[in-house]
């Protein structure tokens, strides 16, 4: 079996310059291209307060669709679901994070003697 272009017994020339795939090596372009679609395609999963259900941050009925983590995006509307309840850290205790944190305009977040760490971006229309 020939080993490179040159073996295949060709009398064309080989472009200089152009990537040359050896029989039985891999590819090295296809782990670059893999690699820039997934980070690419990789985006964080994003979290809405609807306030459904009290004004408790680690409440799930709280959050659409998941309660916000180190991972999550988290987005504090205008007006959420539940009317004009905005979340509020002191209630039911405990310390809450995300990843990236929206605060709409006329939206706003409570943290009282509590703590909110964001991972990532701050955007502050509302209040903090």
């Amino acid at each position: 079996m020939p080993r490179s272009f040159e073996e295949a017994g060709s009398t064309r020339r080989r472009p200089r310059g152009k990537l040359r795939v050896m029989p039985g090596r891999p590819s090295p372009i296809i782990p670059v291209l893999l690699f820039l679609v997934a980070a690419i395609g990789v985006g964080a999963q994003t979290t809405t307060w609807t306030g459904e259900f009290g004004n408790e941050w680690n409440s799930g009925g709280n959050w659409d669709p998941v309660i916000p983590d180190a991972g999550t995006d988290a987005v504090i509307p205008t007006s959420p679901l539940g009317g004009a309840v905005f979340p509020n850290l002191s209630v039911g205790g405990g310390s809450g994070e995300t990843r990236r944190l929206e605060i709409q305009t006329g939206a706003s977040i409570t943290i009282g003697d509590q703590s909110l760490s964001v991972h990532g971006d701050l955007i502050n229309e509302g209040s903090l």
